[in-house]
């Protein structure tokens, strides 16, 4: 297997043809996918299928990403695993066939199927811990660090008219 583009000459040879591969690889982030960063071998253990005009790959990929966070801005890193269920179709056949990927010249590219998988399970905001306090939104520390002696009570001007809406309200309820 080179890089992870497999030869599977032999598997659409024969019907029903299985082989399991297993694996550590470097995977490099593409410079459109710069979300999808892995500080450590990308783990692989699956198997392709031949089942007539197509091969089933099955099977588990695991990984440390490198993730952001999005209210610190503080790298850190998390355990993903993901499941590949793929379809691998000739090219003759992949146009009729939305949610599948091609047989090229009688090899499979599993690049992008794990990208996609990788992709679907990355959190909308990535947050290093629960508690993150963030940063200062007006001196920009970090506040899981250190204190700041920023204002806190001090009201955004674009706001004021919304404040003072909301006290007049209040007084009308009492």
């Amino acid at each position: 297997m080179s890089e992870l583009i497999i030869n599977v000459s032999d598997i659409l040879r024969v019907s029903g043809a299985k082989k399991a591969f297993e694996q550590n690889c470097e995977f490099r982030p593409l410079h459109n996918k710069e979300k999808l960063n892995f500080s450590s071998p990308v783990h692989f253990k699956f198997s392709i299928e031949n089942i007539g005009n197509q091969l089933f790959v099955r099977g588990k990929v695991s990984g440390t990403l490198r993730l952001t966070c999005c209210r610190c801005l503080r790298i850190f890193d998390i355990e993903e695993e993901v499941l590949l269920d793929e379809v691998f179709l000739p090219a003759n056949i992949f146009k009729e066939v939305e949610e599948s990927f091609k047989i090229i010249n009688n090899k499979i590219d599993l690049r992008p199927a794990i990208e996609q998988s990788f992709l679907l399970c990355l959190p909308i905001k990535s947050i290093c811990d629960e508690n993150c306090k963030g940063l200062c939104p007006r001196c920009g520390k970090n506040l899981n660090d250190d204190y700041c002696d920023c204002p806190k009570n001090e009201i955004d001007l674009r706001f004021l008219k919304l404040k003072r809406i909301k006290e007049e309200l209040e007084k009308r309820e009492e």
